[in-house]
């Protein structure tokens, strides 16, 4: 109701007297006045003072019905016009001037240039809010692909991944049947591609060339290059290309390009082209930020290498300056007290333990440099694993007099094609770790047998066990275990990376179960009865 009551045209107040409602009778009001002239006329159209009077009367009778009649008409037009004006017709209600010089002329001729300023106004806002709803409706579009790409690099971990999530994204919304990531080198001398959408692996060297052609420009004299900021059309065929390239940018700085490329007859327009160049300068940023938490994880990773290698420094002076000690102590015994045969050969005896000690210490830390450089060989031959589990049971046997050592083996185990040396190695390190987190005593046992095409082996030990949050690390280099470990274990921390590298020569994983104050389950799978793939040098 109160919206039709502001939409109801707009009239003067004496626009409800009956003259003003009904435009007939003001003409015939009009017309009245000017018949009752003319006969005012024609009776005292006589000599003398009556026929003077007369005649005057019948002539203000004549000019007021005349005037009457034309002012009305032209207030009255005045007056619609007023009504178009109120009911939203600003186009309708500019009136025609009648060039008589009066003032109801000067007021249409103001109310019309205010009337036409207006519609000017009208047309030009009418024009900023389609611009402004398309700008909206084109950042809302943008707004919510970016919002999917963020959300979908939540469970991204890895800067490869986050490309190829953001060029499929970037390919959706351009209607790519094509494209292409590319990378800028770190000494900006190249594009290097980085992923491809159903682009064929022969055209990557072609597309990184083009681009690295086109995009940078070197300065011969200096040496600098210098990156192209703007969209890079690749087809040069018609106003509308179906091939662009958008630089990515990032602070004024570009990082790489994306490549799309749509069918011969379905070329971009330039709202898809706007588009695609606001979402390339958010994809740059994503791709930023990627960059900058892997440089931060590389940090943290080399921070946490290095302070495992000042420790590992520590604990490998420590357990190589114990034996030493224990050597030249002994030795200068045997040298100025005199001694029985019998006790000299018990000293001799604990000289060589601790040499031996030693020169495992020395022979893991020389191991694990083989290994960091790959210049290990392996002499490839079938293994029967049973009797390589007794060989090393039998040998802690001695050693380890406070534990039982148990090896048990299937009847009908295939054997395992590696090296023996090596895979001795492994299992003597792993019945070590299990003796030394084993500082009470206790069973450890020896097992293999036959899973599908594998061959398992397993160590298991009755120890202090490894917390849960500190499994997934005690594969890498120089970690020991911390949160229950012992004092005066010793160990330089590089065994279980050593036997991690050399079950994957062979072609195998190692895999651990631990529960804290129950012992640890190290399993070794291994191929069975076929060559091992090797990443390492093999010499036969």
């Amino acid at each position: 109701m109160e919206r039709a009551a502001h939409s109801a045209p707009l009239e003067p107040p004496l626009a409800n007297l009956p003259l003003y409602r009904f435009g007939a009778l003001r003409v015939f009001a009009a017309v009245l006045l000017i018949m009752l002239g003319a006969r005012a006329a024609e009776h005292w159209l006589q000599p003398g003072p009556a026929g003077a009077i007369g005649l005057g009367l019948a002539a203000g009778g004549l000019l007021i019905g005349v005037l009457h009649l034309l002012l009305g008409r032209r207030l009255w037009a005045l007056v619609r016009a007023n009504q178009q004006v109120a009911a939203g017709e600003l186009a309708a209600a500019v009136l025609p001037v009648a060039r008589i010089g009066d003032e109801i002329d000067l007021i249409v001729a103001w109310r019309n240039y205010m009337l036409r300023r207006v519609i000017a106004v009208s047309e030009e806002n009418a024009r900023l809010y389609a611009r402004t709803d398309a700008a909206l409706h084109q950042r809302l579009r943008e707004l919510e692909i970016l919002y999917g790409v963020t959300r979908a690099l939540v469970a991204v971990p890895d800067l490869d991944g986050i490309l190829h999530l953001i060029l499929e994204r970037l390919a959706k919304a351009a209607g790519a049947r094509r494209g292409a990531m590319l990378l800028l080198t770190p000494d900006a001398g190249r594009f290097e591609m980085r992923t491809a959408f159903r682009l064929p692996h022969e055209d990557w060297a072609v597309l990184e060339a083009h681009l690295s052609q086109t995009m940078l420009q070197r300065d011969d004299a200096s040496g600098a290059v210098t990156v192209s900021c703007d969209p890079l059309v690749l087809d040069g065929a018609g106003a509308l290309p179906t091939r662009l390239c958008f630089p990515l940018q990032t602070v004024g700085r570009t990082i790489g390009a994306v490549y799309l490329e749509r069918a011969a007859d379905d070329a971009f327009d330039q709202e898809r082209m706007q588009l695609l160049s606001a979402l390339a300068d958010d994809a740059a940023l994503a791709i930023e930020r990627a960059r900058l938490a892997e440089a931060a994880a590389r940090v943290e990773a080399y921070r946490q290498a290095d302070a495992l290698k000042s420790e590992f420094l520590a604990n490998v002076s420590h357990d190589l300056k114990t034996p030493l000690t224990f050597i030249y102590g002994m030795a200068e015994l045997l040298a100025v007290r005199p001694s029985t045969e019998q006790q000299r050969a018990a000293h001799l005896r604990e000289i060589i333990a601790q040499a031996e000690r030693m020169i495992a210490m020395l022979d893991e830390l020389l191991d694990a440099a083989r290994l960091e450089g790959e210049k290990v060989s392996l002499q490839i031959e079938a293994l029967d694993v049973g009797r390589l589990l007794a060989e090393v049971a039998a040998l802690f046997a001695d050693r380890a007099p406070k534990h039982r050592l148990i090896a048990e083996a299937a009847p009908t185990l295939p054997p395992v094609l590696g090296d023996q040396r090596r895979l001795t190695q492994v299992l003597e390190n792993l019945v070590s770790n299990a003796i030394r987190y084993s500082p009470d005593g206790g069973t450890v046992t020896l097992r293999a047998w036959c899973d599908q095409d594998r061959v398992v082996i397993a160590v298991e030990d009755q120890g202090i066990g490894i917390p849960a949050e500190e499994l997934p690390r005690i594969f890498e280099r120089f970690y020991r275990v911390r949160s229950r470990e012992p004092a005066g274990i010793p160990g330089t921390g590089l065994g279980l990376a050593i036997v991690d590298q050399l079950v994957r020569a062979h072609g195998g994983t190692v895999e651990v179960r631990s529960q804290v104050g129950r012992g640890s389950v190290f399993q070794v799978r291994l191929p069975a009865g076929r060559p091992a793939d090797s990443r390492l040098r093999r010499r036969s």
